[in-house]
């Protein structure tokens, strides 16, 4: 298994939401609807089960 990081859900998904935020100029509620909306899609689901195999991996 990789190194992981110890960050939280909350860190990684406020700073996501705050990158979101100030790159396209619009407020943190639009930033995190969009976000959670974004995440739930299949390519992304799968994308982040792809990235779990990776990290599990010897």
């Amino acid at each position: 298994m990789k190194d992981l990081e110890d960050f939280t859900l909350k860190q990684v998904s406020d700073y996501l939401i705050n990158e979101i935020a100030e790159e396209r100029e619009i407020s943190k509620a639009l930033a995190r609807k969009l976000f959670i909306n974004a995440i739930t899609y299949n390519v992304v689901v799968e994308e982040i089960n792809n990235q779990i195999d990776f990290l599990l991996e010897d």
